[in-house]
């Protein structure tokens, strides 16, 4: 599992370290945010190339990020 966390901490495409990893025998959970689907799919490529052969699920939910909304008074 340290060889996962370090991955996706070190890969410059991901740069993320709130993923959240488990491992239940022979598969892999990944939970936690990102800011965009393919930060997500690159997360599971990366980790799926690690752990081969065991399972993925890739439970990661994408956030948009928006920009503030200006507030108007009167």
């Amino acid at each position: 599992m340290a060889v996962v966390r370090r991955q996706l901490a070190e890969n410059p495409e991901i740069g993320e370290l709130g993923i959240g990893i488990e491992i239940h025998s022979d598969t892999v959970c990944l939970t936690g945010t990102v800011n965009g689907p393919q930060r997500r799919a690159t997360i599971e490529t990366v980790v799926r190339a690690i752990v081969e052969p065991r399972v993925v699920v890739n439970d990661i939910e994408v956030v948009q990020l928006c920009e503030p909304v200006e507030q108007v008074t009167g």
